[in-house]
């Protein structure tokens, strides 16, 4: 396996442990988030239900890539899509930590998403 196969299933794992944090209480996702930050989510019904689906959506985002890694010519299109996705990913959260004044650990959604969205668009050149 070539090393940029694994970091893309290494990329896929880290989306699909993601589903774990839906089933679990909300006191113990706030205390897994103040490990990173000082961000504490309130206890409201829609924050609950609006950071489930993000977390739901990057599970079946972990799901494609597994799909698109293991058989790059027949989910070709996956690829680009997916290198596409994390690039845009970058410049939203780089537009918000910009616009915003968040604080500097949100620089590494801006420069993870460039690294793995370059990682993918190489790796559909690759096996093209």
């Amino acid at each position: 396996m070539s090393v940029l196969k694994f970091i893309l299933y290494l990329v896929a794992a880290f989306c699909l442990v993601s589903a774990i944090f839906v089933f679990l209480p909300w006191e113990y996702f706030n205390a897994f988030i103040g490990l990173f930050s000082d961000t504490i989510f309130p206890d409201d019904a829609v924050v609950r239900y609006m950071v489930r689906a993000i977390l739901l959506t990057f599970f079946w985002v972990g799901v494609l890539i597994v799909l698109a890694v293991r058989e790059p010519a027949k989910y070709g299109a996956v690829l680009t899509v997916l290198g596409l996705y994390f690039l845009s990913w970058a410049v939203v959260s780089g537009v918000l930590v910009w616009t915003y004044s968040l604080p500097s650990t949100f620089y590494g959604d801006l420069v993870s998403g460039i690294i793995i969205g370059i990682l993918f668009l190489v790796y559909r050149a690759q096996n093209q």
